[in-house]
């Protein structure tokens, strides 16, 4: 009895334990997928985020390089402008004056920077000399020293033999040889040591001698560059005198000559005038003397007079339409000719624009390409997700029936279970209610058997 009860409490105790890890179970199930649900809405959040910023960011870069183009385009517009004046403005020769000033300066930095390239160039070859002759110093000494111990003979030991045991002494050399040969072959070891030596140290001058002899041709060789660079820049710059002094030549021959050619038209003028002031003063002459004759003619004289102020005005006003013609002509030549600089500068603005302008387009363009090959690996990238999201759903529907299947079949398990224990209770009290009935029947019969013999 004692043991199908036991058998009984450890097989409900079983079941019970069964209940609760299947209820826990479940409890860490529905958190494991609702941990996975809220990390798979977290990525796709950051995911969402990321590309919204990388758009925004996209965005404010296009802005930044477009006002970028078109701030650099209104400086070289600009630019340009302010140059086109200066060019206008400044004379030919204060241009060549700033040419030849940027010629020089160019030269001096070029100079300088060949100095210093130079310098560079000497400081690391005297190092690696200084590197190398270190190294090769250091290799030879290791290899003589090498040379001398090979060369030098075997210490001897003297060996003492006894009857018992053999026993080394060491620390007192025995040789069988005399002094004086080892002072012999000594010597001969010191004389081979030095002229070894001495070889090592010629080798060693030669090599020095000859890196001295290396860097003085160069720096002989640098000089000379030198001296034909400073001989070109001389005769540069004798050059650009001699054509400063022939354009100043020429200039004062120009000055010189106009000069002159005034000085004869302002003689021709003053000796017209004389002729004209001479033929005045004979004229007045003779019509003082006309007059004295015949104060008649006086009238008539003065109405030649007036025909002939009439007539110089006439003459006056011919040259002066002609030359008022004459300058109108060069007004207008010289008007063509600034509307055609004009005509050309708006040429080149145009073409300078529809360059820019197709320069932007292409960055434009290529900038969308960029955009649609972006847009493209964001769809691809969203249609990635999209389908391991449905993969996932898929997986947790399955993990979901495998689940349910697995709940069912564990729930029949333990109906099953407690119907079989159900069963087994009843055939248990069943069993008792026999075994009781028949010990009374037992009890009945003894008492009965007892009465019977009383009797």
């Amino acid at each position: 009895m004692t043991s199908s009860l036991a058998r009984k409490r450890n097989q409900e105790n079983i079941l019970y334990e069964r209940q609760a890890f299947l209820k826990d179970e479940a409890k860490l199930t529905q958190i494991a997928r609702w941990e996975h649900s809220q990390v798979t809405r977290d990525k796709t959040a950051k995911f969402e985020s990321f590309i919204k910023d990388r758009q925004f960011r996209d965005e404010s870069l296009l802005e930044q390089r477009r006002e970028a183009l078109k701030n650099l385009y209104l400086s070289e517009r600009k630019q340009w402008k302010s140059e086109l004046e200066e060019s206008q403005k400044i004379n030919f020769i204060e241009q060549m004056e700033k040419v030849r000033e940027r010629a020089l300066s160019l030269q001096k930095k070029r100079k300088e920077e060949e100095e210093e390239f130079v310098k560079k160039q000497l400081s690391r070859r005297r190092e690696d000399n200084c590197d190398e002759s270190r190294t090769l110093k250091e290799k030879k000494k290791k290899e003589q020293l090498a040379l001398d111990r090979q060369a030098v003979p075997p210490r001897p030991v003297l060996v003492l033999e006894d009857e018992d045991d053999q026993s080394v002494s060491q620390g007192f050399p025995f040789s069988s040889e005399d002094p004086l040969d080892k002072r012999r072959k000594n010597q001969e070891m010191k004389m081979a040591l030095d002229e070894q030596v001495k070889h090592l140290r010629q080798i060693q001058n030669e090599e020095y001698n000859l890196k001295i002899s290396e860097e003085k041709a160069q720096l002989e060789l640098w000089e000379l560059q030198k001296l034909k660079e400073k001989k070109k820049k001389e005769e540069s710059l004798r050059q650009e005198k001699e054509r400063q002094k022939q354009v100043s030549k020429e200039n004062t021959i120009r000055l010189e000559e106009l000069e002159a050619a005034k000085r004869r038209t302002r003689k021709e003028e003053l000796s017209l005038l004389e002729q004209a002031l001479r033929k005045e003063e004979a004229q007045q002459n003779e019509e003082k003397i006309l007059s004295e004759r015949n104060q008649g003619q006086g009238r008539a004289y003065m109405v030649f007079l007036k025909e002939q102020m009439v007539k110089d005005k006439e003459d006056y006003s011919k040259t002066e339409a002609i030359r008022n013609k004459k300058l109108e002509l060069e007004w207008e030549k010289r008007a063509e000719k600034e509307e055609l600089k004009e005509i050309q500068n708006k040429k080149l603005l145009k073409e300078v624009q529809k360059s820019r302008e197709q320069q932007i387009r292409e960055k434009i363009l290529e900038q969308e390409e960029l955009r649609k090959v972006e847009a493209t690996e964001v769809a691809k990238a969203q249609e990635t997700l999209e389908k391991q999201l449905l993969a996932e759903k898929e997986k947790q529907r399955k993990k979901q029936k495998d689940t349910v299947s697995t709940m069912l079949y564990n729930k029949r398990i333990i109906e099953a279970k407690e119907r079989s224990k159900k069963s087994l209770t009843q055939e248990n009290f069943l069993a008792k209610r026999e075994f009781i009935f028949n010990e009374m029947k037992y009890d009945n019969k003894v008492r009965d058997s007892c009465c019977d013999t009383r009797d």
